[in-house]
């Protein structure tokens, strides 16, 4: 499995510690808490050129700061195609979640509408019982 999946931490600000692009999918969950991260963030995913699946909270304290709708923006300046769904858990229905997929190589006009969500990060979610409602940019 090491050679499937790996992970990586690095300082998204510090361009010369960034991975070497890897052809792969980049799955991130809760990461747009501040809006002072996208910058670097939409960079290293135009640097990467891969696809990526952001998993989200889509609750009042994360609209309050802007944050996704920012990241939103700026995923749309530098000529990225994304879709973003919301996800409800019946289980726990005030804990929605956005789901927000972006294509890669679309800078370059070869970029192919994103086919429904079919991976998921899982942890108390039950994806049988979800709800979801999508939006596409």
């Amino acid at each position: 499995m090491d050679d499937i999946v790996s992970t990586s931490a690095f300082d998204w600000g510090d361009r010369s510690r960034w991975p070497k692009a890897f052809g792969g999918l980049v799955v991130a969950a809760d990461v747009l808490y501040d809006k002072e991260v996208v910058t670097p963030l939409v960079d290293l995913l135009v640097y990467l050129d891969a696809p990526a699946i952001f998993v989200e909270p889509d609750n009042v304290e994360r609209q309050s700061l802007g944050s996704v709708d920012y990241f939103q923006d700026m995923l749309k300046s530098n000529g990225l195609k994304f879709r973003t769904e919301k996800y409800f858990n019946p289980k726990q229905p005030s804990s929605p979640m956005l789901i927000i997929s972006i294509s890669c190589d679309c800078r370059v006009g070869r970029c192919k509408t994103l086919p429904k969500a079919q991976a998921f990060v899982t942890t108390s979610l039950d994806v049988k019982e979800t709800k979801k409602k999508g939006s596409y940019s």
